[in-house]
Parts: structure tokens; sequence; C-alpha cells
């Protein structure tokens, strides 16, 4: 039996499954910290502790986490059972979990499945109220119960009925007031709430016109590097570039690369080729390259490098790095690989193309040797700093989805970049990093 009091932390690097899990934990009284760990380096000093008022919740479907299989029948002994493990379906019957089924959830888990098997191991039950952060009400097109507010402890107004249409102003409203949760009844989240749980930014139905639909994405993409220490003035140069990246894609020569760019609006592609551009503009802001021209090329690679992908849910795998990425399924593994050169091979079509934005898409995959960089092997020794400035941009982008965009790890996201580009020309773009880390984005979190 657990303690009357815990502190959860989570090893989930999915964030939609981060937000579920969030949710159900945090509906349970008397839970303490909740935090989760971006890595496997991370999480076992957690896991050393001998403190009874600790719970886990580890994802082994994550390549992050996946090490922690053959470690999991001690985990469960060690910490008394207060521990759950989400696997693959298929492998909740697998031999090696035989003796720990209690601890063990498939990732397709139903809501109440999982509350349930807390409750079992808390010996008590959940909440009435289920806390859901406020964007995720822009998956659906009506709210799919009934929605409330939380005004103080144990007191909640209802603000919305089932089946009330989601309204953007409605949503603003709250938001203008510092509301970044909705509350729903515990038999509600477990019957209707799994819609708000899906990857995607939000619902296309939503919106009139795919305009609007890409416009509400960026808005909420806005909101996370906003609190992640990205200004104004950088969101607003960065759009302006955006602009002018798809009037260069309405040339003839580039229409088979403007259908693939118009088809990954919504994805995770196109989200975090956004960002990417974000970030960019940060590292140039600080190497002062100001000028609109290196702006320009970046936020071409930026949209463009991951354009030679055919599925975009396949590009969740792309940082893992080739050694990994080797390991994978034949055909998946040959994508993965094959993509940087797929589009850098689309984009020569345009005689007038930079060609540092022909390279940049093609290595953004590189500087870190044979043994992990992909396709060539290369070092930061045979990179421009423009590739560098591109190749720690979106790496760094890639750690912050790692992280489920918590702040609070904002520098765990950053050293595990620092400690993987140290050769070459990537010295003067970490040092720029740090800079900009510690003087503009830390301060403004």
């Amino acid at each position: 039996m657990l303690p009357s009091t815990m502190n959860v932390t989570l090893a989930i690097s999915n964030k939609s499954l981060l937000d579920k899990v969030t949710s159900i934990i945090s509906s349970f009284k008397d839970v303490g910290l909740v935090k989760n760990v971006k890595d496997y380096q991370e999480l076992m000093p957690e896991l050393e502790k001998t403190d009874k008022n600790l719970f886990f919740v580890i994802d082994l479907t994550s390549e992050t986490f996946s090490a922690v299989t053959a470690k999991a029948q001690d985990i469960v002994t060690d910490h008394d059972k207060n521990v759950i493990f989400i696997v693959n379906d298929d492998q909740k019957t697998d031999e090696k979990y035989s003796a720990i089924l209690d601890n063990v959830i498939g990732a397709n888990f139903k809501l109440i499945e999982l509350s349930s098997l807390i409750s079992d191991l808390k010996s008590e039950t959940g909440s009435d109220n289920f806390p859901i952060p406020i964007n995720n009400f822009y998956k659906v097109t009506a709210f799919p119960c009934d929605i409330f507010v939380k005004l103080g402890v144990d007191k909640y107004v209802k603000i919305a009925n089932e089946k009330d249409p989601v309204d953007d102003n409605f949503i603003q409203k709250f938001k203008a007031k510092r509301v970044d949760s909705f509350y729903v009844k515990s038999h509600d989240f477990y019957d209707k709430c799994t819609a708000l749980f899906s990857d995607k930014l939000a619902d296309v139905k939503l919106f009139d016109t795919k305009e609007e639909y890409v416009r509400k994405s960026q808005e909420i993409l806005h909101g996370m590097v906003k609190d992640l220490g990205v200004n104004e003035f950088i969101v607003s140069k960065v759009n302006e570039t955006l602009a002018s990246v798809e009037k260069e894609l309405q040339k003839p020569n580039l229409k088979k690369v403007f259908n693939l760019f118009e088809k990954m609006k919504g994805t995770f592609i196109y989200d975090h080729s956004y960002l990417t551009m974000m970030f960019c503009n940060i590292l140039c802001k600080h190497m002062d390259w100001e000028s609109e021209q290196v702006r320009s090329k970046l936020a071409m690679a930026s949209m463009f490098h991951d354009l030679g992908m055919a599925n975009p849910k396949k590009a969740f795998y792309e940082g893992a790095g080739k050694s990994k990425i080797t390991t994978m399924d034949q055909e998946l593994s040959q994508e993965i690989l094959d993509h940087g050169r797929i589009i850098a091979e689309m984009l020569q079509a345009d005689k007038e193309m930079p060609q540092e934005v022909i390279n940049i898409c093609l290595n953004h995959h590189e500087g870190l040797g044979p043994e992990e960089s992909y396709p060539r092997g290369l070092t930061g020794t045979n990179l421009t700093q423009l590739e560098c400035v591109f190749i720690v941009a979106h790496d760094f982008v890639l750690e912050l989805y790692k992280i489920a965009f918590n702040t609070s790890k904002i520098q765990k996201a950053y050293d595990a970049v620092a400690q993987k580009y140290t050769s070459g020309n990537f010295k003067a773009i970490m040092k720029a990093f740090e800079v900009a880390l510690e003087e503009e984005i830390k301060p403004s979190i």
C-alpha cells in the first residue's frame, strides 16, 4: 500500500501520453510533486532513492526508457510495487513481465484502466475532478462533456455543457484570466475524453478553412515557444520570413515540393519545422547574423528538410541516431536514413535554390561522426557554421519534445545538445546558444 501522500516521477517521452497520465495522476488526492524525467540517465537516480513516498510511471515503449526493461522486476521489488510500466499491448503476456503483471498496462490503455490500476496500488480512489490542459480542447469541435473551472479548494463552477460547440473566443476569455486547465468529472473523463489526448494540435473541422486551422496551430505553437522564452520580435520575424518562403514555393519547378509542404501543415513535421525556424533565429541573433538573406535560407531549410518523408509520423524517429535507426524495421530505417537526400535532390530542380539550403537539408542529421550521423557520417569540422546552426536548433527542438516542453527542464534539453555537438564549427554555435539561454530564454520563462 502506498503512503497517504505520493510524489510521482514520470518517464514518458510522448507529449499526448504524458498529458493523459498527468491528468489521471493529478486527480488523486494527496499527490505531491509530479515531475517527468527526460531520459534514462535522469531516471536512474530517482529509482535509486529509498523514499517510500515515491511512485513511478515508466513508458517502456519509448526507446528513451527501453533499457529499464531488464530491471523491471527489481524496480517493482525495491519500490514495494509502487511502479507502473507501460508496454506494447502485444507484450503484456511476455514471460519477462509474468512476475509483475499487476504493475503492467498496455500502451493503448483506456483512461479508466490506468486510474483503476493506480487506485488498486494506492488503495484509494481518485478525485471527482480531472484537470485537462486548456489547449487540448482545440482538438475537438464540441465539448465532450460538462466543463468546469476551479475557483478554490474543492470548489468548481460549470462553464460549458456537453455538446456545446468549442469556440476560440470562449477559450481565449479564460486564457486571459490565466486559466491553464479545464476540469471534467471523473465518469466523463473515462467515458468521453479520449479525443482530448490525441497527437494533433487542433481539429481541422473546428475551422472554416485550412488557413484558419494552420493559424490556430501556429498560435498554439506560439504559446509553447513563448513559454520557452521566445520573444514577440522573433515570432514576428519568423512569420514574415515564412510568408516569403511560401511565396518562393509558388514557382512551377517547385510544384512537387509545394504540394508536399501543403500536405504537411498540421503534422509533426510542420510543427517541429516551425519551431526549428524559431530557434535558428535566436541563434542567428546571438551570432550577429541578422541579415534577411541568412534568415531566409534557414527558413527555407527549416520548412523543407523533412519533406523527403512520405509518412510524417515516421519523423518522430529521425533523431534516434544512426546506431538505433539501423536496428529498426528495414523499410522504416531506409526511409529515415534517405529523407535528407531525397529532398535535396528535389530542391536541385530549382536552379535558383541557394546551395546552402540544399546542403542543410542533406546534412541536417550530420555532425556526430560515422557512428551516429547520416547519411555521410560527418563531424563538425566538415560542416559550415550555417549548417551547424540549423543542426543545433533542430536537435534542440527534438529535445523539447522529449521533455514535453516542460520549462523547468529547459537546461536539461540544452545540456543534451551541448554534450553531443562539440567539434569544429559547433563550438562557436554552442557558445552563442549558451549566451542565448542564460540572457534571453531563461529570464523570459
